[in-house]
């Protein structure tokens, strides 16, 4: 995702939707985007799938990536039982 410049663009995309809301819209956004694409594919995909996004969108945003990082962590953590099974 890196190499083919397709996470800095889905950041910027990101960025561009939360701009004017500050980085905890970011980080919300981040985290509600790992909570989606982790009922879809498996927790390990959807994790190397959004840090290289969350990494592009703290540089963007020049806010620190430690606290995006861990918005995709412990959505990844919090996540690992699909919402059907808590019914």
């Amino acid at each position: 995702m890196t190499q083919s410049a397709a996470a800095a663009d889905l950041a910027h995309d990101l960025v561009g939707l939360v701009d004017g809301a500050g980085p905890y819209a970011l980080l919300a956004a981040l985290f509600a985007l790992t909570a989606v694409l982790g009922q879809l594919i498996s927790n390990m995909a959807t994790a190397l799938i959004v840090i290289p996004i969350a990494l592009s969108a703290a540089a963007e945003m020049d806010v620190p990536a430690r606290p995006l990082l861990m918005a995709v962590t412990v959505s990844v953590a919090v996540l690992l039982v699909p919402v059907f099974w808590s019914l």
